[in-house]
Formats: structure tokens, C-alpha cells, sequence
């Protein structure tokens, strides 16, 4: 690869080494790239000339998206497809010629990657910008006939309390909530909800998740399930209630959310402090209910956490300790309990609604400090390729040994229920939090609600 008056820059170069490849027909068995040893080369030349990090440049973003096509190298093109649709309102207020280079293709699936990018960050702004969940409570929650013996009073109170927590949280950890770019507790460069600061609400968010789920209640629910379906369970009517009022929320908007894999929190339960406790008269039950000591409130709190989640040294989880130890003081353990719910509940309906956000695209190499969104994946067939507008398909395996079935790849990664996406962020920011560790929001607690 030379450089000279007629292509005096690596990106020039580089097309002409495209072009000759081209010429001389070099070509893989399916024609999906240039071939084995031309990959090898071109991988070691990214490696060493950066040609992925995208981040900091609008004229590199173009000319990597450019040069992926040209070169027939998916890694390259996928890399910079991500960051261009990410940056794609800053790419096109740029007005370079280097626009004109990139595939009709390309330029049309970025466009509709942007829109579908934009209508994403609207419906979590809607929701995260003040923690508003109306619909929340309009349904079975506001009923005045089911489920009578459920509090849900309480757990609409907790719940408010809980959103005004976390907004109090992260105003004082950014300086405002949503933060303001440039701001001296925040090292922003754009004002908002942006990437980086989705991602420390999720991370803060699924580690509270793990302190309090419970991981031996699996949910019986299943993503095509109406609310109406729920069993009622007449001897614990908490877990129907509260199953019924999680999957209003993952239906009541496009796109319907697959449930959290374990969707009940662990309770605090008198039976920490006394193993006999509903063995015991119901007078010396209520008066060990009201002579609850604060250190027997505490032993009550920390056995309904996850022991190794309680260690972890993070802000958010010992401030969230020291909130709920506080709501609770002066209470009995059943308003504890419901407290405790309210608490999941908006637990609950936030990080439902983050993943289609934070988690990012596959296989993207340069994320570090970005702040423009980079989960917008490029679907289809690669350019390069005849059919470059058709559907990639991959053969599955059935479950359970039942043979194989061909699907279109982006609808099983990809697809408008956002399943895959889902568990890939659940699983994703576990192993951020603590690589030692198993997810929590993904099936492999301690009962609550037996």
C-alpha cells in the first residue's frame, strides 16, 4: 500500500487496493469478502492503524463505514455503521462529499436506524426524565374488588417514594436530573439522558435488582400472555396482584417486553428474628410485632438482601439501604413488606424500560466514553453482497431435539419483542458489575412470598 500525489491518504489508498482486489476478482466461496488471506491482512492493518475507533471523528466515521464496504470487511463495516447511526443528525450537518461514497443501501438502513433511534429515546424520555409511569396503577392496582386484601395503597406510596429517592440520588450525584452537559459534578459534553448516563442508571439499577430478587420464584408468565391470564393464587394473592400489574406494564406499549426471568423480590419476614413466629399466639405475635427493636428491624432488612450484592462497595445500593431502613422504622413487618414491593415495582418498570437503549450493539470494540447511543445494529445481508437488500437467515436448533428451523438471522437477534436484546443487557451488566458473578436477571433468592 503506497501513498502519492494522486492518493496521498491511507483511506485513498486503500480504495485503490479495493478496487484492484475487485479487478482481479478476489473473492471468498460465498462472496461475502475478498477472501481468507485478504482478511488476515486487513484485520492485522485495522488493528494497527486504529481504523475502528470511530469515536472521535464524523469524517473517520464516513470513511471506515466507506471503506467496510469496499474492503468486504464486516467487522469494520458493522463497527462503524453503529457509531454513524449513533451520530447520524452530526453526520449529515457535516455535509461531506464523503456522503456521496457510502452505499444507497447503507445510507438508507442508517436513515431508517436514526428514526427508529430517535422514537427509542423518546419513549424512554418520556418515562425516565421524571420517572413517570401513569398507567401504572390504572389498571387491577385500581381496582376496588380483586384482590381486596392487597395493599395497594402502599405499594403506590412506596413506589412514589422510591422515584423520589432515586431523583434526589442522582441530582445530587449529577447536579440535576436529567444532567446538564458541562456541569462541575458531571463530565458531560451533551446535556440529557444520554449513553453514558442510561448506562450507570441501568448498572446502579440491575445491582439492586440482584440485593433483592428472589431467585427461587422463577415467573410463570411468558411474553404472549394477556394480564386477564394470570392465575389468581387466593392463598397468596400478593404474587398474582403483583405478576398481573408487571405484565400490564410490559404490554402497555410497543414493543411488548418478555418478562424478567425471577420477577418477585425477597420480603422481610419476622421469621429472621424468630423461626417460630407463626407458630405462636396471634396476642404474642402482635407483641413482638410492636416491640420491634431497631437492631431486630436491621437483622429483618439485611436477610431479605443478597448476601454477596450486600457487599458490594457501591453508592447507590448503601444509600438505598439506609432509605429503606428509614421507611421502615416505626412500621410492622406486613407494611415493610408492601413497602418492599412498591420499591420492586419501580425497580421493575425502569430497567424494562432501558435495555433497548443501553445495550449496545454486537461486537463493537470502541465504546469507552461514548455518549451518542451505539444499539442500533446493521440488519440485512452486507452491501457487497448480490442480494445486499435481502434477509440474513441461519438454521436453529429446536428445543428439545425437535430438528432445525431457518429464521432470518435479525429476527432472532434483533426482533420487535426485544427478547434477545433483553437478556443480552441483563446478562451483560452482571458481568460488568462482578465478573465473578451470575446474572441475576437471567435464569441460572430466598422465598418472600411462601
Amino acid at each position: 500500500m503506497l501513498g502519492t500525489n494522486a492518493q496521498p491518504t491511507q483511506f485513498k489508498a486503500m480504495l485503490n487496493v479495493a478496487a484492484l482486489l475487485k479487478e482481479f476478482d478476489f473473492t471468498s466461496a460465498d462472496g461475502s469478502s475478498f477472501g481468507e488471506a485478504v482478511d488476515m491482512s486487513f484485520s492485522f492493518l485495522m488493528e494497527q492503524m486504529s481504523l475502528t475507533d470511530v469515536r472521535h471523528s464524523r469524517e473517520r466515521t464516513l470513511e471506515s463505514l466507506i471503506l467496510g464496504e469496499q474492503m468486504r470487511s464486516l467487522p469494520l463495516y458493522h463497527e462503524a455503521f453503529a457509531h454513524a447511526a449513533g451520530k447520524y443528525s452530526a453526520i449529515r450537518d457535516l455535509k461531506s462529499p464523503l456522503w456521496e461514497q457510502v452505499s444507497p443501501i447503507t445510507r438508507q438502513r442508517l436513515e431508517r436506524a436514526y428514526l427508529d433511534l430517535v422514537s427509542k429515546q423518546n419513549s424512554v424520555n418520556n418515562r425516565l426524565e421524571s420517572f413517570e409511569f401513569p398507567a401504572l396503577f390504572s389498571g387491577v392496582a385500581s381496582s376496588a374488588t380483586m384482590y381486596k386484601d392487597v395493599k395497594f395503597a402502599i405499594w403506590r406510596r412506596s413506589f412514589n417514594r422510591m422515584k423520589q429517592f432515586v431523583l434526589n440520588y442522582y441530582k445530587t450525584s449529577f447536579g440535576n436530573w436529567p444532567p446538564k452537559a458541562r456541569s462541575k459534578k458531571n463530565p458531560f459534553t451533551e446535556s440529557g439522558l444520554n449513553r453514558l448516563v442510561l448506562k450507570i442508571l441501568y448498572s446502579d439499577l440491575c445491582a439492586l435488582y440482584d440485593l433483592l430478587v428472589d431467585r427461587e420464584s422463577i415467573t410463570t408468565r411468558v411474553i404472549d400472555q394477556n394480564a386477564e391470564e394470570i392465575a389468581h393464587d387466593s392463598t397468596n394473592p400478593h404474587v398474582s396482584a403483583l405478576r398481573r400489574i408487571l405484565t400490564e406494564f410490559d404490554q402497555s406499549s410497543p414493543p411488548v417486553l418478555p418478562p424478567i426471568p425471577f420477577d418477585l423480590p425477597m420480603l422481610p419476614n419476622m421469621t429472621s428474628i424468630k423461626e417460630n413466629y407463626y407458630e405462636l399466639p396471634v396476642k404474642e405475635q402482635v407483641r413482638l410485632d410492636k416491640d420491634l427493636q431497631d437492631y431486630q428491624l436491621l437483622l429483618i432488612l439485611n436477610k431479605a438482601y443478597d448476601f454477596e450484592t450486600f457487599k458490594l462497595p457501591m453508592p447507590f445500593l448503601e444509600q438505598f439501604k439506609e432509605f429503606e431502613h428509614k421507611e421502615a422504622k416505626g412500621k410492622m413487618v406486613p407494611e415493610i413488606s408492601d413497602q418492599r414491593i412498591g420499591y420492586w415495582l419501580f425497580l421493575y418498570v425502569v430497567i424494562q424500560s432501558l435495555p433497548m437503549l443501553v445495550v449496545d450493539a454486537p461486537s463493537l470494540q470502541f465504546t469507552e466514553g461514548v455518549e451518542y447511543f451505539l444499539c442500533q445494529p446493521a440488519k440485512g445481508n452486507p452491501p457487497w453482497m448480490g442480494d445486499g437488500g435481502s434477509l440474513r437467515k441461519r438454521w436453529y436448533e429446536v428445543a428439545g431435539g425437535g430438528g432445525l428451523v431457518q429464521l432470518s438471522e435479525d429476527a432472532v437477534e434483533f426482533g420487535i419483542e426485544g427478547s434477545a436484546i433483553c437478556f443480552r443487557g441483563y446478562g451483560s451488566e452482571t458481568k460488568r458489575i462482578a465478573p465473578n458473578r451470575t446474572s441475576r436477571l437471567c435464569p441460572p433468592g430466598k422465598n418472600g412470598f411462601s
